[in-house]
């Protein structure tokens, strides 16, 4: 027998036993037997209402519950796009909360903030990748693009029908105190509170994360930021509770596993299964090889490039020395002709014959070679570098344009156990690009070269010392010193 039921029996011999013989008493034995049956009946279908009436309200809540975290979720995806910390928008929603709490808001207002903190940048989804995720201060062009998002992200929230002011609470967590702000120019307390909350809460966070065109602050200079800009930007009302309850709220924070230092950390670790690192690790991807063909495009020096490429590889893939092996004239060898990371001293200059080693096999057969001793690249040259590695890949850079190969770039780690496909994938990525750079820039300097030497005697030719005395007269102007010219007709 279930205790319900027990307290249902109960119940009604407690309300019943008097009811009916109170009736007994008054009005007759029939009407009592009477009675009695209707108080039962009614008490059951109260007890039953009250029964519905528990269950819709606990779906009710679970479906409150389902609709929030898939607001949560779908906000830390756009948030990944523009490459913020993975809490970010967590962090925000408890600031935000937390003030809205501190400074007497109505529940109505605290759902709004609740809401608005995890979906205030949804509309950046208008706003070009290679904006969002510029490595460098925009240009006053890029940054009133980016200014459209609070009316964009509005603008998309209008259509849902919240009950409560999520839509202006977005719209205009932009605006500053005193009329500077987006997208409307409000001023002072024609900005809705909910809205001058978030922008305080947003500002002291967005302060405090990592963003592609600066490293994270400190805490206390976040505070310093946050503090100077009361009353102009910031509602100075807010930022005085915020700075008095800081110490609270990112305990909050802390308690949350929202922390700093926890949440804003990259992994490079390609294999992670964090959602929203793979989608910043794919926007970081894409941006680098916008980057990367835009900046190819124009280089023709040989180092430059060979620079550029090490960079960007160092940018995707994580790696202990990276080295860029050059096909010399014949084919027969190629020379380390950029290095990146440890050793570099020691691999700089290294030449590898074809066939031999890690390297020498990728350039070989022109396919890529992976997860094999390192031990072996080394085993052929006077370098030794025996054990410090543990893994190795080497990547064939051949021009599609001719099929021509100019070398292989190759990686070695010692922190990794091996690289996974994914790896191998983005370096192959990367190589297509750069090898069509560097064959041009081979070209170049071929051509540079050609055009300075004697084809015959491979000793500068008249043009080369013509410029040359163009430089000297040049040095000897600035420094108004006089020169001499030795020239000898071979």
């Amino acid at each position: 027998m279930s205790p319900s039921f027990k307290i249902t029996v109960a119940s009604i011999l407690f309300l019943g036993i008097p009811l009916v013989g109170w009736s007994f008493y008054s009005f007759g034995p029939a009407f009592g037997f009477v009675l009695l049956p209707v108080t039962i009946a009614s008490y059951l279908g109260h007890r039953m209402h009250l029964a519905r009436f528990d269950q819709k309200t606990q779906e009710i809540s679970e479906a409150s519950r389902l609709h929030l975290a898939t607001v949560e979720a779908l906000a830390t995806a756009i948030d990944a796009r523009d490459q913020v910390g993975a809490g970010h928008v967590r962090r925000t929603q408890i600031f935000a909360v937390g003030l809205g709490r501190l400074l007497g808001l109505p529940e109505s207002d605290i759902d709004a903030l609740r809401t608005g903190a995890l979906l205030h940048d949804i509309g950046k989804l208008a706003i070009p990748d290679h904006i969002l995720n510029k490595p460098e201060q925009l240009t006053p062009a890029e940054l009133e693009k980016t200014k459209i998002h609070p009316k964009v992200g509005a603008s998309i929230l209008e259509k849902i029908g919240f009950t409560t002011p999520v839509v202006p609470t977005i719209r205009h967590h932009h605006e500053s105190w005193d009329g500077s702000g987006y997208p409307d120019g409000l001023v002072g307390d024609q900005i809705p509170l909910t809205a001058r909350i978030l922008a305080v809460a947003d500002g002291f966070d967005t302060l405090r994360g990592a963003r592609p065109y600066r490293a994270a602050l400190t805490r206390e200079k976040a505070r310093q930021i946050v503090q100077a800009e009361a009353g102009t930007r910031f509602d100075p009302t807010i930022v005085g509770v915020l700075m008095q309850n800081l110490a609270s709220l990112e305990a909050e924070i802390d308690a949350a596993g929202l922390s700093y230092t926890d949440s804003d950390m990259v992994s490079t670790t390609v294999s992670n299964g964090n959602y929203v690192e793979q989608i910043k690790r794919a926007n970081r991807e894409v941006f680098s090889l916008y980057e990367m063909a835009r900046e190819f495009s124009s280089a023709v020096d040989l180092e430059e490039t060979l620079d550029l490429f090490a960079k960007k590889v160092g940018e995707l893939l994580p790696f202990t020395t990276c080295s860029l092996y050059i096909l010399t004239a014949g084919g027969q060898f190629a020379t380390a002709a950029h290095v990146e990371g440890e050793n570099r001293e020691l691999l700089i200059g290294r030449r590898v014959k074809v066939g031999q080693g890690a390297s020498g096999y990728a350039l070989k057969v022109r396919e890529n070679v992976k997860n094999v001793d390192p031990d072996l690249d080394f085993a052929y040259s006077q370098v030794d570098l025996t054990g410090q590695y543990r893994t190795m890949a080497s990547v064939p850079l051949i021009a599609e344009d001719e099929q021509e190969l100019v070398g292989t770039v190759t990686v070695y780690s010692k922190d990794l156990a091996e690289y996974g496909d994914e790896h191998i994938r983005i370096l192959e990525t990367i190589s297509r690009i750069a090898a069509e750079a560097i064959g041009k820039s081979l070209k170049h300097t071929e051509a540079t070269t050609n055009a300075m030497t004697d084809p015959m005697t491979g000793l500068p030719n008249a043009r080369s010392l013509q410029i040359q005395f163009e430089k000297e007269v040049a040095r000897a102007s600035r420094g108004g010193n006089n020169f001499q010219l030795l020239m000898l007709d071979l």
